[in-house]
């Protein structure tokens, strides 16, 4: 029998600790191949293009629980892009999460800033429905909103009896998830589907701009204009 876990995030369980490659996302009840690409690369148009990456013949069935890879191409565009059908755009960086959750309580996070964009939406609305999160700025600003069903710590089995076979939510268990990362972010909560506050993580270790309108060391006015212009 084999088992392994799986992290669900913004693009599903989003891309391998320090890959920065293509990107994962693990099939829901209810999802679509259209849904899934508006999800991950900000337009409904590249389902097909995932479709066949993934070797799936017909693009209308879906196996609930299956992992997709999301190839790179189709998310690497300008940053700041905003799409023609939604408010999707990309942070010029993500972080990517390391943390534990156990009795109810989440471990201090382990924060690793990688150099590719990650998706975010303007508007919260689009994440209804959905674990979310939103990156806060110093001046306690909401810089970008996500999906962030890597809260959700999932064990999925295949292979054994049927009975063992497919996805359940686990009470506790390691987390990994990726997030957008702003110059000037300082820290990010996240929401249970219900809009109710689960988490709040500290990003000022790895922020560039703390907004105190002064110009300091290692700030510019490209990573800090608020204080440097």
């Amino acid at each position: 029998m084999r088992s392994w876990l799986l992290c669900v995030a913004i693009v599903g369980c989003g891309t391998l600790p320090g890959s920065g490659e293509d990107t994962f996302y693990v099939v829901k009840e209810g999802d679509s191949l259209w849904k899934i690409s508006k999800k991950t690369t900000g337009i409904k148009d590249n389902a097909q293009a995932i479709a066949e990456y993934n070797g799936i013949n017909n693009i209308k069935q879906l196996e609930v629980g299956r992992q997709l890879t999301i190839p790179s191409s189709l998310t690497r565009v300008s940053v700041g892009q905003s799409f023609t059908d939604g408010d999707f755009l990309l942070s010029p960086a993500r972080l990517l999460v390391h943390m534990t959750k156990k009795s109810g309580m989440y471990s201090a996070p382990v924060l690793e800033k990688v150099n590719a964009n990650h998706g975010y939406y303007e508007d919260f609305h689009s994440l209804r429905g959905w674990y979310n999160g939103r990156i806060i700025s110093f001046q306690g600003k909401t810089l970008g909103n996500f999906f962030a069903d890597g809260m959700q710590i999932i064990l999925c089995v295949d292979g054994g009896p049927p009975e063992m076979n497919g996805c359940r939510v686990l009470p506790e268990g390691r987390i990994y998830i990726e997030i957008p990362w702003f110059p000037n972010g300082a820290k990010a909560e996240f929401y249970d589907p219900d809009g109710k506050k689960i988490h709040t993580i500290d990003l000022r270790s790895v922020a560039e701009c703390n907004e105190d309108i002064v110009c300091s060391v290692g700030e510019t006015v490209e990573n800090c204009p608020s204080d440097c212009d």
